[in-house]
């Protein structure tokens, strides 16, 4: 009962925030980008992706050192840009299938078939089935708890791949971004791989997307 009254908080806080800022968006309106082809499961959707049936990029969103980090830092990143773009660019609204053939992407990093490789696929199954759902969700509080729930599944394994930690990092020596991505990094220090049943602190996600609401480019980047 207390995680669904705090999923529910999160939903109208998010719902509120976006009203505020509705009359500022105004004369910079935005439309969905076009949509992609999406597999309905991810595992497929990763098969295309590999075979170079889909517009997908492996994007780390600049939290690691391509030529130094190690295969699991690259994906754990890659998880990391999804959540930020969830968080920060209202991804889930704008380009859902953008975000979901490139959630896609991040298991191509390391060769198909491998313990790595379908782990990857593992861990972005549901998120991936969110995002598929999403594109038929109009309601504004039914995306938004779509929303927490990627993010919750994503950063707690973000977390573990890039610093082989669970909980609050105080030091990540392969991580390379700035304070903000820092504080995108240390969310939700109660979520953690081995315990799935955890969820995001709705008053924490809020306050990171109102901080981050004067970055955001009204102009979404067209890749993701």
């Amino acid at each position: 009962y207390q995680r669904r009254v705090r999923e529910n908080s999160f939903c109208d806080m998010m719902f509120f925030l976006l009203l505020g800022m509705s009359a500022a968006a105004a004369s910079n309106s935005k439309t969905p980008s076009k949509e992609l082809f999406m597999a309905s499961a991810a595992q497929e959707m990763v098969y295309l992706v590999e075979k170079n049936q889909s517009q997908a990029h492996v994007t780390l969103g600049g939290f690691v050192n391509r030529d130094r980090a190690t295969k699991p830092e690259m994906i754990g990143a890659c998880f990391l840009d999804k959540v930020n773009y969830v968080l920060d660019h209202d991804a889930v609204a704008w380009q859902p299938s953008h975000l979901a053939v490139d959630l896609a992407a991040c298991c191509t990093i390391v060769p198909s078939n491998t313990p790595v490789s379908k782990k990857c696929v593992e861990q972005i199954e549901y998120p991936y089935s969110l995002l598929h759902r999403s594109k038929t969700v109009t309601e504004l509080r039914a995306r938004r708890q779509i929303e927490l729930d990627i993010t919750s599944h994503l950063i707690g394994h973000a977390r573990a791949l890039l610093c082989q930690k669970a909980g609050k990092i105080q030091a990540c020596p392969s991580f390379t971004g700035d304070s903000h991505d820092m504080k995108l990094l240390n969310l939700c220090p109660n979520v953690s791989p081995d315990q799935p049943q955890q969820v995001c602190d709705p008053d924490e996600l809020f306050a990171f997307v109102t901080e981050g609401t004067g970055d955001v480019d009204p102009d979404m980047k067209d890749e993701i």
